[in-house]
């Protein structure tokens, strides 16, 4: 006589959640350290040297994490766009990091030419462009998180272009 078996538990991976609410927080500390080293609040070789590369790694992870997240749950636009910001961190760091540690040249020759041909002046509008998508993605997390703990309506209004 067989002894009866206990059915098997029906496991619903990323069963109804939102990979938004980890991917723009990460956007946002991300695109806040570029956005500060780009405006020159910090020198980059001086204090910011060793957090700039290690940001950017630390976002390009998060973005790549949020990528796969929202293939598993089934929203492929979301993973595209998450995917693409984490492989534009990803260039960064290692752009960064071969800057730092003089094994790529051709970025430091790059970047000499760039700063001695006025480039700053465009460095500070760069950085206050970034600074600009990051307030859009603090703005859009705000809404995510407003709706993903149960509010009925979003907050902040994005307004009916943006929710359809």
């Amino acid at each position: 006589m067989a002894t009866p078996q206990p059915a098997p538990l029906d496991v619903r991976v990323g069963g109804g959640s939102d990979p938004l609410v980890f991917g723009l927080p990460v956007f946002v500390a991300g695109s806040l350290v570029l956005g500060f080293a780009l405006v020159g609040w910090v020198a980059i070789p001086g204090g910011l040297g060793s957090v700039l590369p290690e940001t950017t790694f630390a976002a390009g992870v998060g973005e790549f994490t949020t990528a796969l997240w929202a293939i598993i749950v089934g929203q492929s636009m979301v993973a595209a766009i998450f995917g693409l910001f984490g492989v534009f961190w990803f260039s960064l760091f290692v752009l960064i990091s071969g800057i730092f540690n003089d094994c790529v040249d051709l970025a430091v020759l790059f970047n000499l030419l760039a700063i001695t041909l006025a480039a700053p002046l465009f460095f500070v509008l760069a950085g206050i462009s970034v600074l600009c998508f990051c307030a859009i993605g603090l703005y859009a997390f705000l809404n995510v998180a407003w709706t993903s703990t149960g509010a009925r309506r979003s907050f902040p209004p994005l307004g009916p272009p943006l929710l359809r």
